[in-house]
């Protein structure tokens, strides 16, 4: 995880920065409330990474072409670049982690996490709205 932390760490990137980074990595353009329940971010929060993520060049606005009152937010070539640096990161720790565990034991990791990640999902409060 170092490594990806470091990838980020570098380049001023938050947990709520790299959430945004990643979910439009996945589905490309999107308007602002989608990126913001993607991410479970509070709309203010989404928007004010957006806000950095665009002045920094990693992310980029439009208009929506079936609704032109609608914003887009996507990934820059320098914000795929980045993801692109981050995912390599992952990659490289993912098969540091098998080569010293083993794919089974790391295989019964990742599922006992998944497990956890969902129990706490279940337990936790609904976000306020507002």
């Amino acid at each position: 995880m170092h490594r990806l932390d470091a990838v980020l760490r570098n380049r001023g990137i938050t947990t709520d920065h790299w959430s945004v980074l990643a979910s439009l990595s996945i589905v490309g353009g999107i308007t602002m409330s989608e990126l913001a329940r993607r991410t479970e971010l509070p709309a203010s929060s989404a928007t004010r990474s957006i806000d950095l993520l665009v002045t920094r060049g990693l992310v980029v606005r439009g208009v929506s072409a079936e609704d032109r009152r609608q914003v887009i937010v996507m990934l820059s070539p320098s914000g795929h670049a980045l993801v692109d640096e981050a995912n390599d990161a992952e990659l490289a720790v993912e098969q540091q982690l098998r080569a010293q565990l083993g794919d089974e034991r790391v295989n019964e990791l990742v599922e006992l996490l998944q497990q956890v990640s969902a129990t706490a999902a279940r337990s936790a409060p609904a976000p306020a709205r507002g």
